[in-house]
């Protein structure tokens, strides 16, 4: 990490010196990045994939899970290094010294690898809900520290400090329990992180945007792997440091200021983050609906419960990601909207959730009277297709 700093810096400085080169355009500042990212992780995967197996970093079978053999967990820590390679050129060659997302940008990065080494020792060893999630306060008090903080409608210090530390939480859990089938938690970031990505470039917020492409192409490169039939999993050691990425990013962007006066553009990150905390609010409800406890491992994810109404493993993460994207892509826009546009924009997507639980409501309790247990129904397989991640 310190020599890439070191030789972006190097490459910058000599650029700037030598008369007869230009400064990069921004389209090859994000083809430079996106590429380097996607190949940096692509091709640490298989190393991962050996480590894993030789120092018995895997996700083992049981009575609760359908795969048979050992799956490795190192996925998250390929992503993370070829984010760290678009992290030091990005510091060392797009973003000057003098500019003040700098120490913001360190901070994020320091705490999300806090937040990866956590995931690593919970994927080795396990680790007690409660510690992650004193783990997950810590990191995001470091970010609360930095200035990172929710202003919307909040007056109070106390109360923004308090709302951008659920937030944390929420969406960085949100994703760990979305990692749940292959290709899942992976393919709902990616399309986030992209979606986000699109955000800065519209509304001019270049530097943000840099590491959210960054970010969207280390997990590409995951996701060659990961895609049914998965090689390795992306573990907690994954999904807790692209949760609290995510996370970050979504209260850092400015949402106001971009169109006509109003407040719908402060709705945008509950928009993009829908599926996800759809997932999350679903689950819990459910757990607490039948006196579980709501850190209790299960199969009741909206995945889950897609393919108890028939689909294939294959079908229900097509869905999900396809609903995701429709669903983040009409955000997008929200910055730039009017009142009036923006309720429409966030009434289709209250009206898509509220239609698909319906459904889903209608399909269980029709299942229920034929006697067939929904939540736990194998539903439609593909040859040969199994779930294969341990149930969160």
């Amino acid at each position: 990490m310190r020599f890439a700093a070191r030789w972006a810096g190097f490459l910058r400085t000599w650029s700037a010196s030598n008369p007869v080169l230009k400064p990069p355009t921004p389209f090859f500042q994000y083809l430079s990045i996106a590429l380097l990212a996607f190949v940096v992780s692509s091709l640490l995967i298989p190393l991962m994939i050996r480590l894993a197996l030789r120092f018995g970093v895997v996700d083992k079978p049981n009575q609760r899970k359908v795969h048979t053999a050992p799956k490795p967990l190192l996925g998250g820590l390929a992503i993370f290094i070829g984010y760290s390679a678009c992290f030091a050129l990005i510091l060392g060659m797009y973003v000057a010294p003098d500019h003040p997302v700098r120490g913001t940008f360190v901070a994020l990065y320091l705490s999300s690898m806090f937040l990866l080494l956590v995931g690593l020792i919970d994927d080795i060893r396990g680790l007690a809900a409660t510690t992650k999630l004193v783990c997950q306060i810590c990191a995001a008090s470091v970010m609360i520290y930095m200035g990172v903080r929710i202003r919307f409608w909040l007056e109070a210090d106390w109360m923004q400090y308090l709302v951008t530390l659920v937030w944390f939480v929420v969406i960085t859990n949100a994703f760990n329990l979305l990692d749940n089938m292959d290709g899942l938690s992976g393919g709902v970031a990616s399309l986030t992180a992209f979606l986000y990505f699109l955000l800065t470039v519209f509304i001019g917020e270049r530097e943000y945007g840099y590491l959210l492409l960054a970010l969207t192409f280390s997990i590409i490169g995951f996701l060659k792997y990961n895609f049914y039939p998965s090689k390795l999993f992306m573990g907690d050691t994954g999904s807790l440091f692209i949760g609290f990425n995510l996370a970050a990013f979504s209260a850092m962007v400015t949402y106001l200021g971009y169109g006509p006066a109003s407040h719908m553009p402060t709705v945008t990150p509950l928009v993009i983050f829908a599926v996800p905390l759809y997932d999350t609010a679903s689950v819990i409800w459910i757990r607490i609906k039948e006196g579980r406890s709501i850190f209790q491992a299960d199969k009741y994810h909206f995945s889950h419960r897609l393919v108890a109404l028939g689909m294939t493993h294959r079908q229900a993460v097509a869905v999900i990601l396809l609903l995701t994207f429709a669903v983040g892509l009409m955000a997008v826009l929200l910055p730039k909207l009017s009142g009036a546009q923006g309720m429409l924009v966030l009434s289709h997507t209250v009206c898509i959730f509220a239609v698909i639980a319906l459904l889903e409501r209608s399909s269980s309790n029709k299942m229920r009277a034929l006697g067939i247990n929904g939540a736990g129904a194998a539903g439609k397989e593909d040859k040969g297709d199994v779930e294969n991640r341990r149930p969160q």
